[in-house]
């Protein structure tokens, strides 16, 4: 019976490891067939170029695919497998990544500046992303001077763009300080009585409505205090400096990069601006770039001509700013700055959860471990898994805590 048992367990994880994969496959494939290039075409002229024919009946080789899966799935769980991937898409947008996001919000909540700078900015980032994916693209298929030269000056700006944003980080706020902002506007609306967590008028212990009072209380200030604890633990982690850090190593990547496609165009317009021992490609330039930011090159590559000469100086430039950046901006500045920001807004949401707590005392005379005991019978559920979240052990109901001291009184 056990075997049988384990049988269908390893059956299952199979299935569920083959779902995924093909749905992964399908989908990827699908993004790069309509938004990207011909993947397809690309894949049989270049590793397959006898059997280039058989892509003229790519319809009846997708239709014999689908028979073979009908083969080797049964019925039943053909239903289930078929529709799990064709909603594919949807489940990792509403289901995979927030729940992925759920489990580690805490490294969510690190990289929310990220996040916040990227949505405050997005118009311009986006044209400005455009303009220079589009001058990349001109640099690859492009050989003359006429689309190569305002290409590769597209490329600087955005780079001058991305190096000043990557400066002013140290200092700029962020979305800690906004939301700091937000809960002390908030606690001074509460004071004035605006807006009313719950009515001002008291009523009787015992009734609907003070349980529902009780309620909306309980849940406020449990949410506010579980969300200082863990911003808290967060300011304390090193997850902060792994956003910087990560931040830093994108900033040195894209640098690395478009100075590529820039001693590649230059390269397009005179061969002889550099020399080497071997043909000059991109992945060449690529390395000769990277190792202009790195204190020892290891390329053959030489600028020769005066312009790739000043190009490379220039990248040497580039080189002491991203220097200034990881110094003084990620190690320093950025990092106190991101850590007082979450400080001021921890302290704030914890004068917010005091000024609640004082509300409502004033208002029932009851404090926050008799709402608990107010609200346990019929939300015992709830009230322990918010304890837990707090890490404080679980109430037993009163019922049972009463037949528990009878048992015991006997």
């Amino acid at each position: 019976m056990s075997s049988k048992i384990q049988d269908t367990v390893v059956k299952h994880r199979l299935m569920k490891t083959l779902r995924e994969i093909s749905a992964m496959i399908l989908w990827a494939f699908i993004v790069l067939k309509v938004i990207v290039f011909d993947i397809d075409v690309y894949v049989f002229e270049k590793y397959l170029p006898s059997l280039r024919w058989t892509l003229n009946y790519r319809f009846f080789a997708l239709l014999v695919l689908i028979s073979v899966v009908l083969i080797g799935i049964r019925k039943k769980p053909f239903r289930s497998f078929f529709a799990y991937i064709i909603s594919y898409p949807l489940i990792l947008l509403c289901w995979r990544i927030p729940k992925l996001f759920f489990r580690n919000w805490a490294l969510a909540i690190a990289f929310a500046p990220a996040l916040y700078d990227l949505l405050r900015s997005f118009r311009s980032r986006f044209i400005v992303m455009t303009g220079a994916a589009l001058s990349a693209v001109c640099i690859v298929l492009s050989s003359t001077s006429h689309l190569l030269i305002p290409s590769m000056v597209l490329l600087g700006v955005y780079l001058i763009m991305h190096l000043y944003r990557s400066l002013r980080k140290a200092y700029r706020s962020s979305i800690f300080e906004g939301l700091a902002d937000l809960v002390k506007k908030m606690r001074v609306a509460l004071k004035g009585g605006q807006p009313a967590l719950w009515k001002k008028e008291k009523y009787n212990s015992g009734t609907k409505e003070y349980e529902q009072q009780c309620l909306t209380f309980y849940l406020f200030n449990t949410g506010v205090e579980i969300v200082g604890e863990k911003l808290l633990k967060v300011a304390k982690s090193r997850k902060p400096d792994l956003y910087l850090m990560i931040s830093w190593l994108s900033t040195v990547l894209l640098t690395s990069l478009i100075y590529a496609f820039e001693y590649w165009s230059l390269y397009k317009i005179d061969a002889l601006s550099f020399t080497a021992n071997h043909t000059l490609s991109f992945w060449s330039f690529w390395g000769f770039s990277f190792g202009k930011l790195t204190p020892s090159s290891i390329s053959a590559i030489a600028p020769v001509s005066g312009a790739a000469t000043v190009l490379s100086y220039s990248e040497l430039f580039c080189a002491l700013i991203i220097l200034v950046i990881l110094v003084f901006s990620v190690l320093t500045a950025a990092r106190e700055k991101y850590r007082e920001d979450i400080g001021d807004f921890v302290s704030e949401v914890g004068n917010l959860g005091r000024d609640l707590q004082e509300q409502f005392f004033q208002l029932y005379a009851v404090a926050v471990a008799d709402v608990e005991l107010v609200l346990l019978s019929s939300n015992a559920v709830l009230i322990n898994q918010l304890r837990k979240a707090r890490g404080l052990p679980n109430l037993s109901v009163p019922e049972k805590r009463e037949q528990a001291g009878a048992e015991d009184a006997k």
